[in-house]
């Protein structure tokens, strides 16, 4: 029932575990030093929220199950296509809960400048 957060500059081990009951986690590789080759991160969320960023230079493959809950992959701007780019796996359970991988642009706009954008688009 508490919140844990990953984030920053940091080396992203070859496996990385993530849990969360009655909580939440987020694990922000956007900053994150990701080897070559291929890193995997297991989830296990029960009632509770996994929040995983990545940036786009990183291939992603999401392979999870979802009872009573979700477990998706979201991508706010294109992963990278290359071979040679450091493939992350991500796999675990989400129960009664939900877990989100998430590709983002870590240059790209905020939340805020987004609804701006979209505000002054309408008001036109």
């Amino acid at each position: 029932m508490s919140q844990a957060t990953r984030d920053g500059n940091w080396l992203v081990p070859r496996l990385f575990r993530a849990m969360a009951i009655m909580g939440s986690v987020t694990v922000d590789l956007t900053r994150a030093n990701i080897q070559p080759g291929t890193s995997r991160i297991e989830v296990l969320s029960c009632m509770g929220d996994v929040t995983i960023l990545l940036p786009p230079d990183v291939r992603v493959e999401c392979d999870g199950d979802a009872i009573l809950g979700t477990f998706d992959l979201k991508r706010e701007t294109a992963s990278a296509t290359s071979l040679n780019a450091p493939l992350l796996l991500v796999s675990g359970t989400s129960v009664m809960s939900s877990v989100l991988v998430k590709v983002v642009d870590p240059a790209g706009p905020t939340w805020l400048e987004k609804m701006r954008s979209r505000w002054l688009s309408h008001s036109q």
